[in-house]
Order: C-alpha cells, then sequence, then structure tokens
C-alpha cells in the first residue's frame, strides 16, 4: 500500500514506499534523503536544496555522475495528449554554477522496459548562469536527437520568482507542440517532432538533477504548480509569437564637437516596435516597416562601456524575447587599449569610438599582431587605426626606436631619438612615396624623397629649419632647380625649370631699382626667346611680352593689384588690336578696337567692370551696334538689341544659360512691335495659359499615378503641383505662399483623405524648414517647428489618437530646454536643462491622483545644490530630500512622513556623516539624537539622545561618549533609567519625581546619582533583572559600604554604585525585583 503524505510532512527518516501529493497528484520523491533536501518556505511551494555528493539511491548504485534532488509525477502523460505544466519558480541567490549540465525542470520520457536511457524530451536547464530549453526527438530512422531550441542572452536572476508556463503535445511523428512563456513573453514556440518513438508518454519532475562535478551547494523554490491535460490546454496563434529582434551596431562616430553617437538597426517582427535600452533604461524606440527592420540613431552622453538591449513590442503591448546585448565602447585611444583584452573576450561588443586619436599607443609589435589577428580594430568606427611602438636602443647614434604601423601591421613611419632629440624621421607612403629627413650634428638635416626606389627629390635646409636649396625630377626626364640667398626669408636667388623637350624657363629673383622684382625667359627647345614676364612684389604680374612663329608679337600690361591695364597684338601684316582697361568716367571700363593694315577702325567693342560684352559696333559700309543684356551684375548675357543704320532694332532673348537665341522680338525705327520670331520652344514648360500667364503640365506615370505642374511664364518658377497616386493617396503642394511667414506648403493625404504629412518652408533660398507634421493612420506622429534659421525650437509627439505624449522645447542652436512626458496613466513628467551645458536643472512629476515631485538640481545661493520634494494628492509634503552640491550628490538633509503622522528628518554634513536625527511619532512624542565627530572620523565621538513627550516637554536624555559609555539624566516623572549592556552608565534622576533605574544581566560597571531612597517625598527605586539577583536578602550579601556611597557588586565586571547614599540609609523598600 502507498502512503501520501504532504510535502510538509516529508522528512529525511521516511522509509518505504510513499508519494508526495502535490497539485492532487501523486509525486515519487528523488533524493539523497538530507535534512535540507525538501522543505516547504510557504503554502503551495517546495523548496529543494543539493549539496555537493548528494545521490539518489539508485544514481549512486550505478556510480552515475550525477546528483539531484527532485520529485517526479507517478501519473504520466501519452503522447497526442495536449498538457500545461504551469508553476512559479525562483533560483535561490548562490555560487555560480558550475555543473557540466544542470536540469530544473522537466518532462521526462516514461519508464517502461527497453525504455531509451537518453537525456528527457523537453528540460529546462541552466549552462553556466544561462537559462535554456532543450528537446529531444527521433530522426527519420529512430535515432534519438537532442536540440537546444533557447538559451538566454542574459544571466538567471537569482532570488527573482519566475512565473512558468509549459504548453506541449508530444509527437514524434512531427506533429509536436511545445510553447513555453515566462513571466507573460513567449521564449519558445516550437512545431515539429517531439518526444521518441521507442516511448509512449511523458511525465513532470521538478527540483535539481546536476552533473556531480559542481561543488558548490544549490537551492531552488517551485510553487502552485498546477497539471491539466486535455481539452481545458489551449496553444497560442502560432503568429503571436515576438522573437528577439536582430541588433546591428553601424555607423558609429566621434564628431569634432564631441558627440559620440551611432546607428541601432535590425530586423523584427512586423509591426512591432523595437525598444532599446541601457542600465533598464529606454533610450530609443523605432517602428518596424513592411520589410520588418528598423533602424534609430542614439547619441551616448557618457564615454566608457555601453550594452545595449533590444526587445519587440506587438501594439498590444506584448513583449517578446530580449535580443543578446550589444556592445559599444567609447574612450580615449589610451582607455581603449587599456580595456583591449576585456574587449577582445566580450563577444557582445559591436563597435568602438575613439574620442581623440586613432593611433594605439602599444608595448609591442607582438601586442599589435594580437589586436591585427583578433579582429577587433574591424570595430573601431572612423578612420583607420595606426599603431605606435617605442623601443630603447644601445650601441648607436640614438637611443630610441619608435615605428608607425597602418592597420595592416605595415610600418609607415620610422622615427629615432638621441635624449629627446629627432635624428631620422623616415615616412613610407602607400604610393611608394617615401621620405627620410636626417639631421646632422649642428641642427641641419637633408630630405631625400623617392618613389619605387627612385629619387624625385633632394632638400637641404640649415640649422633652424630653412630651406637653402631643392631640387625635383620628374618620370618625363624634366626636373626643377632651386637655389636661396636668404633662407631666413625663403627669397630665392634663380629658378630654372627644364622640361623633358629641352625648352626651359630661367626666373630672376630678388631685382632692385626697377617696378618689378621677379623676370622669367622661356625660350623654346631651339634656344629661342618665346615669352617674358616682369612680376612685381608678391608675384603679381606687370607684363607679358611672347612672340610667336608666324611673327605675331602680342603685349599685355597689368597693374600692381594684378589687373590687366591694355594690351596690344600686332600681326606681319601691319592690323592690330588694341584693348584699354580699367577706363573712368565713361558707361564702360574697357575698349577693344580693331584696326586693318591700313590703320582703319573696322569694330569696337565696349566691356563692364566684370570683362562683359556691353555692346559691339561696326564701321563700313553697312555699320551696326548690338547692346547685351544681363540679368544681373554677374551673370551672362541674357539676350541683346541690334539696332541698324535706319533705327530699326530686333531684341533677342537666350536660351537660358546659353548664347542660342529663343526669341527675336522686331521693333520698326518708331519703336513699335512688328513680330515676334520664337527660334527655340520650350517643352519642358509645358503648356502655356494665357489668363494666368502660366505654364502647366500634365504626367502619367506607369504606376497609375498622375502628376500636374504649373510655372510662371515669365520666370519659369514652379507655382505648385500635385501628385495623385493609384490608390488614391496624393500630395497638394503650394510653392508660392503669400501673407504667411512660410511661402511654401507641402500636404500629403492617405487614400482615405486624412493628412499624414504636412511641410511649410520659409521663403529664403535655401528653402529652410519652418514647420513639420507627420501622423501614422492609428493618429500617432509629432509636430516640429524650426525658425528662420532652421534650428529646432519646439515638437510635440502624439500617440494613436493624436493623443499628446511628450513636448519638447529647444533654446538656440538646438539645446534641449525643457521636454514634458504625458504618460497613460495620467501622469505628467516635466524636466529641465541648461541649454549652455545640457545638465539637468530641475523636473516635476505630477500624478493622476494628485500627487507630485518637485526637484531644482541647480540651486545656488544655498549650503545645498539640489532639492526634491513629493506631495501627496491633497499637496501634503511627505518626503524631502536636500544635496549638497558636491560630485558624489551626497545628502545634506531629508524629510519623511508616514502614513501614521510620524515624521522623520535627518541632517548630514558634506562627508556625509548623520549630524541629527529629529523622530516626531504618531501620539506627538519626540526623539531627537545629536551625533558629534571628531575630526574627519567616521564614527561620532558623542551621540545624545533626547526623549520628548506628548506635552512636548523633556523627559530624558541618554549621551553615549566615544568609549560606549552612556549619562542617562531623568526630566519628569516616573521615568524608567534603563543600564545598557556591558558599558559603563551614569544614571541621574531627576529629584523632581519619583524615578526608576532598571539593570539586567551583564549590566557593566554603572553608577547612579541623585538617587533618593525611601523616607522622603521623593522615592526613587532600583529594579534589577530575576537573572542579576532575585530577591533582597540575596542582594544585600552583595551590597558594601564606600566613601562614595553604597556598591553593588555581581562579579568583577558589573556592579551598580549608589553615589552618595549610604548603606544603612537602604532598604527592601528601594528595590525591585522583576
Amino acid at each position: 500500500m502507498v502512503t501520501i503524505i504532504q510535502p510538509e510532512d516529508w522528512n529525511s527518516s521516511l522509509t518505504g514506499y510513499y508519494s508526495i501529493e502535490v497539485d492532487d497528484q501523486p509525486f515519487e520523491y528523488q533524493g539523497g534523503g538530507k535534512d535540507y533536501s525538501l522543505s516547504v518556505p510557504r503554502s503551495g511551494a517546495i523548496r529543494f536544496e543539493l549539496h555537493d555528493g548528494d545521490q539518489a539511491p539508485w544514481d549512486a548504485a550505478n556510480n552515475h555522475d550525477s546528483e539531484r534532488i527532485e520529485i517526479a509525477d507517478r501519473q504520466p502523460i501519452t503522447y497526442g495528449t495536449p498538457l500545461q505544466v504551469s508553476y512559479d519558480f525562483m533560483l535561490e541567490p548562490g555560487q555560480p554554477n558550475t555543473a557540466y549540465f544542470m536540469v530544473l525542470g522537466q518532462l521526462h520520457q516514461n519508464v517502461h522496459e527497453g525504455a531509451l536511457v537518453v537525456p528527457p524530451p523537453f528540460s529546462i536547464t541552466l549552462t553556466g548562469e544561462k537559462m535554456g530549453i532543450s528537446i529531444g526527438f527521433s530522426d527519420a530512422n529512430g535515432n534519438p536527437v537532442q536540440q537546444v531550441i533557447f538559451t538566454d542572452a542574459y544571466d538567471i536572476q537569482r532570488g527573482h520568482n519566475y512565473d512558468m508556463d509549459i504548453k506541449a503535445t508530444f509527437d514524434p511523428d512531427g506533429n509536436g507542440r511545445l510553447v513555453v512563456t515566462r513571466d507573460g513573453v513567449t521564449i519558445v514556440d516550437y512545431m515539429g517532432p517531439l518526444g521518441y518513438i521507442q516511448d509512449q508518454g511523458v511525465y513532470w519532475a521538478e527540483g535539481i538533477y546536476r552533473h556531480s562535478n559542481a561543488t558548490e551547494s544549490v537551492a531552488a523554490v517551485y510553487g502552485d504548480l498546477d497539471i491539466e491535460t486535455g481539452s481545458t490546454v489551449n496553444f497560442p496563434d502560432p503568429d503571436a509569437y515576438i522573437g528577439a529582434p536582430s541588433v546591428l551596431v553601424s555607423n558609429a562616430a566621434h564628431d569634432p564637437s564631441g558627440v559620440n553617437s551611432a546607428t541601432i538597426s535590425g530586423t523584427a517582427k512586423l509591426g512591432t516596435t523595437v525598444v532599446i535600452y541601457e542600465n533598464g533604461t529606454v533610450i530609443a524606440t523605432a517602428e518596424t516597416d513592411a520589410m520588418g527592420r528598423y533602424t534609430t540613431d542614439i547619441v551616448f552622453a557618457t564615454t566608457g562601456e555601453h550594452s545595449l538591449s533590444a526587445v519587440a513590442v506587438d501594439s498590444s503591448g506584448r513583449y517578446g524575447i530580449t535580443a543578446a546585448p550589444a556592445g559599444i565602447e567609447i574612450g580615449t585611444a589610451a582607455e581603449i587599449v587599456g580595456r583591449m583584452d576585456s574587449i577582445m573576450k566580450d563577444a557582445s561588443v559591436q563597435s568602438i569610438i575613439l574620442t581623440d586619436t586613432h593611433m594605439l599607443t602599444v608595448p609591442s609589435d607582438y601586442v599589435m599582431r594580437l589586436y591585427i589577428n583578433s579582429g577587433v580594430l574591424n570595430k573601431i568606427a572612423g578612420d583607420d587605426v595606426t599603431f605606435k611602438t617605442s623601443t630603447a636602443v644601445s650601441g648607436g647614434s640614438y637611443d630610441r626606436q619608435v615605428y608607425i604601423y597602418n592597420e595592416q601591421g605595415k610600418v609607415i613611419e620610422s622615427e629615432r631619438y638621441l635624449g629627446s632629440k629627432l635624428v631620422f624621421d623616415q615616412k613610407i607612403g602607400a604610393d611608394g612615396v617615401t621620405t627620410t629627413q636626417t639631421w646632422k650634428t649642428d641642427g641641419s638635416s637633408d630630405i631625400n624623397i623617392t618613389k619605387n626606389g627612385v629619387l624625385i627629390e633632394y632638400e637641404q635646409y640649415d640649422s633652424l629649419n630653412r630651406l637653402k636649396f631643392e631640387q625635383t625630377f620628374n618620370d618625363d626626364g624634366s626636373r626643377k632647380t632651386v637655389t636661396y640667398f636668404d633662407p631666413a626669408s625663403g627669397a630665392k636667388t634663380i629658378e630654372t625649370i627644364y622640361n623633358a623637350d629641352k625648352s626651359y624657363t630661367r626666373t630672376t629673383y630678388g631685382i632692385t631699382g626697377k617696378d618689378y622684382v621677379e623676370e622669367a625667359y622661356t625660350y623654346d627647345p631651339a634656344g629661342k626667346l618665346i615669352l617674358q614676364e616682369r612680376f612685381a612684389p608678391g608675384h603679381i604680374k606687370i607684363l607679358s611680352a611672347s612672340w610667336e612663329p608666324d611673327g605675331t608679337t602680342e603685349t599685355h600690361r597689368y597693374n600692381t593689384a594684378g589687373q590687366e591695364t591694355s594690351f596690344s597684338i600686332v600681326h606681319p601684316d601691319k592690323s592690330h588690336v588694341e584693348g584699354t582697361f580699367g577706363i573712368t568716367g565713361q558707361s564702360y571700363s574697357g575698349q577693344i578696337v580693331t584696326y586693318d593694315a591700313s590703320n582703319a577702325m573696322i569694330s569696337k567693342d565696349l566691356l563692364d567692370q566684370n570683362g562683359r560684352l556691353i555692346s559691339t559696333e561696326t564701321f563700313g559700309i553697312n555699320p551696326t551696334l548690338k547692346v547685351f543684356a544681363y540679368a544681373n551684375s554677374t551673370g551672362p548675357a541674357t539676350g541683346y538689341t541690334l539696332y541698324a543704320a535706319d533705327h530699326s532694332y530686333d531684341v533677342a532673348t537666350y536660351v537660358a544659360g546659353t548664347t542660342t537665341v529663343a526669341r527675336i522680338s522686331h521693333y520698326d525705327a518708331t519703336g513699335n512691335l512688328i513680330g515676334t520670331d520664337i527660334l527655340v520652344p520650350d517643352p519642358s514648360l509645358g503648356t502655356y495659359d494665357p489668363v494666368t500667364n502660366t505654364y502647366y503640365q500634365e504626367i502619367r506615370n506607369s504606376d497609375g499615378s498622375t502628376e500636374t505642374h504649373r510655372y510662371d511664364a515669365d520666370t519659369g518658377k514652379e507655382l505648385s503641383y500635385s501628385i495623385r497616386n493609384a490608390d488614391g493617396s496624393r500630395v497638394i503642394a503650394n510653392l508660392a505662399v503669400t501673407g504667411k511667414d512660410y511661402a511654401e506648403q507641402i500636404i500629403s493625404y492617405d487614400s482615405n483623405g486624412k493628412v499624414t504629412d504636412l511641410v511649410r518652408k520659409y521663403g529664403d533660398p535655401a528653402h529652410t524648414i519652418a514647420h513639420t507634421e507627420h501622423f501614422d493612420s492609428t493618429g500617432a506622429g509629432e509636430i516640429r517647428n524650426f525658425d528662420t534659421a532652421g534650428q529646432l525650437t519646439t515638437a510635440l509627439f502624439y500617440a494613436a489618437g493624436q493623443k499628446l505624449i511628450k513636448t519638447e522645447t529647444y533654446a538656440p542652436d538646438e539645446h534641449l530646454k525643457e521636454f514634458s512626458v504625458y504618460n497613460a496613466d495620467g501622469s505628467k513628467e516635466t524636466h529641465r536643462f541648461d541649454p549652455a551645458t545640457g545638465n539637468e536643472t530641475g523636473y516635476s512629476i505630477r500624478y493622476a491622483d494628485g500627487g507630485r515631485v518637485e526637484a531644482s538640481l541647480a540651486i545656488t545661493g544655498r549650503d545645498y545644490a539640489q532639492q526634491i520634494q513629493t506631495y501627496d494628492a491633497a499637496g501634503k509634503l511627505i518626503d524631502s530630500v536636500r544635496k549638497y552640491g558636491d560630485a558624489a550628490h551626497t545628502i545634506s538633509q531629508s524629510y519623511h512622513l508616514n502614513a501614521d503622522g510620524s515624521q522623520e528628518s535627518s541632517n548630514f554634513d558634506i562627508n556625509g556623516r548623520q549630524t541629527v536625527s529629529d523622530t516626531t511619532h504618531s501620539d506627538h512624542s519626540r526623539d531627537y539624537i545629536l551625533f558629534v565627530y571628531a575630526g574627519d572620523g567616521a564614527s561620532p565621538s558623542t551621540i545624545e539622545q533626547s526623549h520628548y513627550g506628548i506635552d512636548g516637554k523633556k523627559q530624558w536624555t541618554d549621551k553615549t561618549n566615544v568609549d560606549g559609555a552612556h549619562t542617562q539624566t531623568a526630566f519628569a516623572e516616573g521615568v524608567i533609567l534603563t543600564s545598557h549592556e556591558g558599558v559603563k552608565d551614569t544614571l541621574i534622576g531627576s529629584s523632581i519625581a519619583n524615578d526608576t533605574f532598571m539593570f539586567h544581566n551583564q549590566a557593566g560597571q554603572d553608577t547612579i546619582s541623585g538617587f533618593q531612597p525611601h523616607g522622603g517625598t521623593i522615592h526613587d527605586r532600583i529594579a534589577f533583572d530575576s537573572s542579576l539577583v532575585d530577591d533582597y536578602a540575596s542582594l544585600y550579601t552583595l551590597m558594601s559600604s564606600t566613601s562614595t556611597g553604597t556598591l553593588i557588586t555581581f562579579d568583577d565586571h558589573n556592579s551598580v554604585l549608589i553615589s552618595k547614599v549610604a548603606m544603612a540609609n537602604l532598604s527592601s523598600d528601594d528595590f525591585l525585583f522583576v
């Protein structure tokens, strides 16, 4: 017969065949049978505790490498039957798990003859400190297969009570289903083979089962177990499962202003919102698009190690599995090198941001190779990394060798030092160019520049690093040689440039006594002069004369500002062109006149100050005058007017940006329009509408959408457009708004005619955005406003139904000044910031019930810098904290009002030491404690507690000295002064009322002062704990008279001196025994 017991009745001495009843079902005990193995911490819960070496009898008998304390359901559930196991589970805090395997709950295959000795078809595992889900099934050949289908990205929370729910249908043939939900989040939704073909059912077992390699003790609590089967088990829709989003860190960057940022992107279930956390705080959210992709940009306020987690949340607020952490390391090059060992070991780190330099100083090239081979450099954002090593050397002309390496570990620079002085520097470029500078003992140096081993430049510098000589060599055989006569100023003497074809230019510098200081002569390969140039100071050309092979001579002259003043071109036949520029007092600034061989004028061109042609006049039989038109003072000609000798004229207009005539209007000698010729129509403007003087275009696209654009006929500027899509959505744009503070407005509508986007722009040339609105189909969205400089001024954020959830206000340069958050529970949070520093200056939280929190974080003129106060719904202050302005924000004062009306307040000094504790109890009595410190000590030298009655009058004080001794003084009637254990107490009576002095065991060596024995109007009593002495006769034997009073001695460490009271004046009436 099987004995049925309750879990609380179990003990290690039980024998025989018994079952433990859990959830109205019999469970078999499986464990080592220690007193601590199984206990009941609360109703409905069982605690399992496993120590090193705790084995079930059959495990020990079969030499199994396992330890366990479990209970197993004696009623198996057959394959194909839907089952549900729900319970709560908590793994107690303790040492980290080191077991090769650990099972914390399993659906084990039923035991029968010939059963496979394999892991269970379902188990909840703990690998290290990470929870996992493992399943077992048979493959096509009937062989058992084990598969881990879930491993938590985070360590288990020891001490946390998990709400577990398992729904399963076991079917080895492939129609199995398994859904595991933890704390309301589905962590597994599996469909496929589940269970072994050799078995027929499973049973639930809970407790702890692990490999015997572990030595640490472990304890777990299971509670509220409920096992259901059959039609009562309801599986969720597989589409409801929300997996962990993927998390990719990209575009990590450190900008010149010091901002560190990164883009977080990935994929998640369609229609979900991905929430990004750091240290449990939400730092960003992102919506998935139609492909399940999301992206968001994050700015990091601090450097150091950042670990981000992400979870997808559907529209109903259900959370999915939290993704594995994504790490971002931010710091200086030196800080990153200092953390590099841990960074290389941390697989979660995806990106590294360097905040100062991309040169990593490493102790050796071995460490550099370690970094390169580890692949960690691929995680560093921005420019390529370089490495620097420094090695002391001896026995040569230098004592320190420095190498700079590129990201591939190739040397790109070599430096040698003698002491702190650089004596050799060689830079090796990727293009094959090597620059080597060597310093001599006198400080002068030589520079050799080679390309692929061939010298291309040589330079000499004096001891003050001033260039004395340089020579360059080109691939085509040309070269340049420069000699400097004054290294201090860098002035040259002669520069000769030899070309590959033997032509050359020689320039002489430092010419004095002339209006020029440089003169250059250029010769052809035959040595014939072909060009002469002169330059004023500042290398300003003032003369250029050239001789062409056909005999033409061309001379140009310039002023000292480099502006051409005249030119002359003389051809061999004596025809010539004369130009004059910089003319003043006329409507033109330049004139070019052409003469024939007989010196007769044949044409004259006039130019404006920008060199543009004003007019061209021809002379002869049919003289003409062409005057050009311009849209502005610098742009190209837009057309011209051509005047004939009879005063008739034509007005021509160019195609924009060209000199092609698009239209010519003809006028007679009296100015009447005769006709207009359209030579080049403008198809880009569409169809002309004479009523509105506009062009319009209608476009039908292949996707079924249509577009209409309208342009001003005079200016060509687009005035408006509309786009209607095939689904009925549309865009309406007005690009010429008047009478508003904006000049453009673009509105987008969805297929239902609802506005989804609105953009307004200012009328400046840059079309700066003034206002934006965006709303999705639920009414969620945002509104932003910008000033004329394009700086964000305000932002409003809305949830579904256009419910306002957040507002932001910005100071100039888009520095956040204030933001408010409107929460779903009706509460509102407002945070204020200093725009100049970005530091928060205060915040307020108003709850739906009327309660609030007010915080000032930048207080000046006080001995505290921060104050945080909490008020209840009635406006009553219930909590207050003040803090000093030190970096640790040390608390200076605190106050709390309890629900029973009692109040507590404390004061602290700048070192965080409590100086005052003031407690007013609900009955209006009060305790005031003063802490006094000697110097910078952490512990008080004296503590004085004063107790006041409900009438506000002091009843007693208790002063504790640094040696632990107490001085207690009574001030009111009926006060009981009680000795402190193990220390010296001086108890002083009130002298105005009957006092009681109480002593317990180990009271110490105490003194009573001001004791008034029997016989007077005031009668004090001395009370002893019966553990010290229980009657007066026994007490009397311990009493003795001394010069200072009556001494009662219990032992060497415990006594009571009744000061200034003779033993003869005492009687049994003066003592109480309790």
